[in-house]
């Protein structure tokens, strides 16, 4: 009996955090679908489909979008550690 409680107890404890962060999250969702989308954007499609297929050949040849997805990788977890104390300075 002592220990179904305890068990309930620590279900308890355990859902109270994942609640919080629940609702924080979802507040943070509708806060996002609020904000408005930019028009700076809408140029770009006609920018890319401006380039012609044999530099697209090329690109593909030397692996850019992959290249250009470590890129981004490596500065977003280089902006992650750097938020971290005693690891970011």
């Amino acid at each position: 009996m002592l220990s179904d409680f305890s068990a309930w107890i620590v279900k308890v404890i355990l859902w109270l955090p994942f609640k919080i962060i629940e609702i924080l999250v979802d507040g943070l969702v509708e806060v996002v679908k609020i904000i408005p989308g930019c028009d700076c954007f809408q140029g770009v499609a006609g920018l890319v489909s401006a380039i012609p297929p044999s530099v697209w050949w090329f690109l593909n040849i030397a692996q850019f979008p992959a290249g250009l997805s470590f890129i981004a990788a490596a500065l977003l977890a280089r902006f992650a550690l750097r938020r971290l104390p005693f690891i970011g300075g």
